[in-house]
C-alpha cells in the first residue's frame, strides 16, 4: 500500500529528574513517520532531526515552561527514568536513567484536543515491550493511518492477510499473536468518530439534536400564530398601502423581509446568550467549550442558513394571507380578517403540531435530566465523601519499605480512618 502513511505511538510512564526535582510524567515514544501523520507546528528546533537522534527529546510549550519557565530550551537536557511494562525487549532496564537533549518545541494544542503530545521520543531508543510488535489486551500502543477515505474498504480487506504475513522475530510476540485472529476482527475507524463509536453516545447526541429541532419548530409555529393573530392591525395597514398603489408581490416581499429580519435578530441574540453562558457551563462541567467562528464556520453557516430558511418558510403563510386582504374589507371590517375556512383549518393544524412538538421536547429534556441525575446519584460501590486518592507512590523511585513507612505515618495521623493501596477507581 504505497499510498498509505501510518505511525505507531506507545504511551510511556517515566520519571523526570531536573536538579533536585523528580516528577512522574506520561509521554509517548513514536516512530519516524509520526509527523507525516500528525503535522504539529513547531516553534523552535527541528522535529524531524529529534526523531533521528538517539537522545532526541521533543517537548510542548507547556512542558518546556513547566521545567524551565521558558520555551527557549533547545539544547537543554532532562534526565528520564523509564517505567515500562513487564515485557521489556530493550537491553536497557527500567532502572536505567538517561540524559535526553531537547531538540524541538511544539506549539501547544487547543484545550479541547483529545490527543496530547507533550513529551515525544524516538521509539528505537526507548525500552518497549512485546506489544509493540503484537496485540493482545494492551491499549498503550495505538496505530494511526492517513489515507484517502475512498480506499478504506480495500485497505480493510487486506489488513488481516498483511498482518499475518508480518515476520515476528520475538518468541513472546509470536505467542501473543498466534491465535489473535481466532475471535478478533479489524476495522478502520475515522478519528472524527473516536468519541461517537458507542451507539449509546450517538443516541444521546441524537436526542439532544432532536430537542433542538423541536424547539426550533415550536418557535416557527409561534411566529406564524402570532403573525396571523395580528391580522386586524396589519389588515388596515395593507388596505391603506393597497389604496396607495402597493401591489401584492410587493407586500409579500415586505412581510417576508420582516420575518427574515426577526430571524436574524433572534439568531444574534441566541449566539450572544451562548457566549455569555459558555463560561458558566465550562466552570460547572470542567469543560473547555468555545465558539470558534473560523474553524466552525461550516457548522455556523449551516445553522444560519437553517434559521433564515425557517424564517422565510414561517413568514410565507402570514405574508400570503395578509397581502390578500381587500382594501374595503380591511378598512370596514369589525372583525379581524382570518383567512376564511382555510385559515381556520391551518391554525388548528398548527396548534396540534405545536402541542405535539412541545410535548416531545419536554419528554426528551425530562429524559436527559433523569440521566444526569442518575450519573450524579448512582451508587459507585464506594463512599466518595472524605476520600483522598494519590498515585504519587506508584513509582519505582520509591523503595517498598519507604512506601510502607509513609502508609504507617498516615494511619497514625489524627482524622485518618483507614489507608489502603490499590488501583485508582475509574482510571481504566
Amino acid at each position: 500500500y504505497p499510498e498509505l502513511t501510518g505511525t505507531r505511538i506507545d504511551g510511556d510512564y517515566m520519571n523526570i529528574r531536573l536538579g533536585g526535582r523528580v516528577v512522574a510524567e506520561e509521554g509517548n515514544s513514536v516512530d519516524k513517520a509520526f509527523f507525516h501523520v500528525f503535522d504539529i507546528p513547531v516553534i523552535a528546533g527541528d522535529r524531524e532531526a529529534a526523531l533521528d537522534a538517539p537522545d532526541g527529546l521533543i517537548l510542548s510549550e507547556r512542558m518546556a515552561r513547566k521545567y524551565f519557565a521558558t520555551t527557549d530550551v533547545i539544547g537543554r537536557t532532562l534526565i528520564i527514568r523509564d517505567e515500562p511494562g513487564p515485557l521489556t525487549l530493550a537491553t536497557k532496564t527500567a532502572d536505567t536513567e538517561k540524559r535526553w537533549r531537547i531538540m524541538a518545541v511544539l506549539r501547544d494544542a487547543p484545550a479541547n484536543t483529545t490527543l496530547r503530545f507533550d513529551i515525544l521520543r524516538p521509539r528505537q531508543t526507548v525500552p518497549h515491550n512485546a506489544y509493540w510488535f503484537a496485540w493482545s489486551s494492551q491499549f498503550r500502543i495505538r496505530t494511526y493511518f492517513r489515507l484517502d477515505a475512498r480506499d478504506h474498504r480495500r485497505l480493510e480487506a487486506g489488513l488481516v492477510p498483511a498482518i499475518k504475513a508480518y515476520p515476528l522475530d520475538d518468541d513472546q510476540a509470536r505467542s501473543y499473536f498466534k491465535h489473535f485472529f481466532d475471535d478478533t476482527e479489524i476495522a478502520l475507524q475515522p478519528y472524527s468518530s473516536e468519541h461517537l463509536a458507542d451507539p449509546r453516545v450517538r443516541r444521546a447526541i441524537a436526542a439532544i439534536d432532536m430537542a433542538g429541532v423541536l424547539a426550533f419548530v415550536v418557535s416557527l409555529i409561534n411566529y406564524v400564530n402570532l403573525a396571523t393573530a395580528r391580522g386586524g392591525i396589519r389588515a388596515r395597514e395593507v388596505a391603506i398601502r393597497k389604496t396607495a398603489g402597493a401591489t401584492r408581490p410587493r407586500l409579500v416581499a415586505q412581510f417576508l423581509s420582516e420575518a427574515l429580519l426577526l430571524g436574524t435578530a433572534a439568531m444574534a441574540i441566541a449566539f450572544s446568550l451562548v457566549e455569555l453562558s459558555l463560561p458558566v457551563l465550562n466552570h460547572l462541567g470542567h469543560l473547555s467549550l468555545r465558539l470558534d467562528y473560523w474553524r466552525d464556520s461550516p457548522t455556523l453557516l449551516a445553522l444560519a442558513a437553517a434559521v433564515l430558511a425557517g424564517s422565510a418558510i414561517a413568514g410565507l403563510y402570514p405574508a400570503v394571507v395578509l397581502s390578500g386582504f381587500h382594501p374595503a374589507q380591511g378598512l370596514s371590517a369589525t372583525r379581524t380578517p382570518a383567512g376564511g375556512r382555510i385559515g381556520h383549518i391551518v391554525r388548528e393544524i398548527l396548534a396540534v403540531v405545536q402541542f405535539i412538538a412541545a410535548s416531545a421536547f419536554f419528554i426528551i429534556i425530562a429524559g436527559l435530566a433523569a440521566q444526569v441525575r442518575h450519573m450524579e446519584t448512582a451508587e459507585l460501590g464506594f463512599a466518595r465523601d472524605g476520600l483522598l486518592i494519590t498515585d504519587a507512590m506508584i513509582t519505582r523511585l520509591m523503595p517498598p519499605e519507604k512506601a510502607l513507612a509513609i502508609q504507617d505515618a498516615w494511619r497514625r495521623t489524627p482524622g485518618i480512618v483507614a489507608v489502603a493501596a490499590g488501583p485508582v477507581p475509574g482510571r481504566y
